[in-house]
């Protein structure tokens, strides 16, 4: 099912300010956007992970398990501007279930220098990947989504996709996250759509698919100038 966005563009895809503010050439701006950060509480872990040096190792033929429990003591040893021994270092565990060969065996040498060029070193050589997390590094498989989700506010009229809704006289009508998604918009695990009572659209999804779902409503604005 594919869901029109031409009644919507009436509005020329109003996510603008109230002000309906334009750009140079009269086109609607996206000054409306209102955005927020990733999940703050992986700041922390995301500066250690550049500040903290840890020397080369090799490890060869050596469990994963084992090899993430000798990195992570030496990146307890290296993180010396950490003043409280209990916040040195950081958490790392691996998110795999027995399907996935959590014993796997890695061969690798670790440069030296920054933690997080030591992790991403390591999951490589695990055919693993690295995932930043509000309390810990997670090593998970590679299909698992580790962009982080950012929230954006649209300040939209109510009728931006209520009327979107209507047209398709369907019920339950067309959620926000269902029309965004008739359109090619890509929502992974913890990502959503909605329409606020106050008319104000708030998404939460990744840099790349909310830049994908701007691309769309610029589009779909131009077409509706002409």
């Amino acid at each position: 099912m594919h869901i029109s966005l031409n009644v919507a563009l009436m509005f020329s895809i109003t996510l603008v300010s109230s002000a309906n503010a334009q750009t140079k050439d009269g086109a609607p701006s996206l000054s409306g956007r209102v955005t927020s950060q990733p999940l703050p509480k992986t700041w922390t872990i995301d500066r250690k992970l550049t500040e903290v040096q840890v020397p080369a190792i090799i490890f060869d033929d050596v469990p994963l398990r084992k090899a993430i429990s000798e990195l992570r003591q030496k990146a307890y040893e290296a993180d010396v501007t950490e003043p409280d021994a209990k916040k040195r270092g950081i958490n790392i565990v691996i998110k795999l279930d027995d399907t996935m060969g959590i014993d796997r065996i890695v061969s690798v040498h670790l440069r030296k220098g920054s933690l997080r060029l030591a992790l991403e070193d390591l999951a490589t050589a695990a055919k693993l990947k690295v995932k930043v997390e509000p309390y810990a590094v997670a090593f998970v498989p590679l299909s698992e989504q580790t962009d982080p989700l950012v929230t954006k506010e649209y300040l939209s009229p109510g009728d931006f996709f209520r009327s979107i809704q209507k047209k398709a006289g369907e019920a339950p009508p067309p959620s926000a996250k269902e029309i965004l998604t008739s359109h090619g918009i890509q929502f992974p695990n913890g990502a959503s759509a909605a329409v606020l009572p106050s008319g104000k659209l708030v998404v939460r999804n990744t840099e790349a698919n909310l830049k994908a779902i701007e691309e769309l409503m610029d589009r779909q604005a131009a077409q509706s100038d002409h």
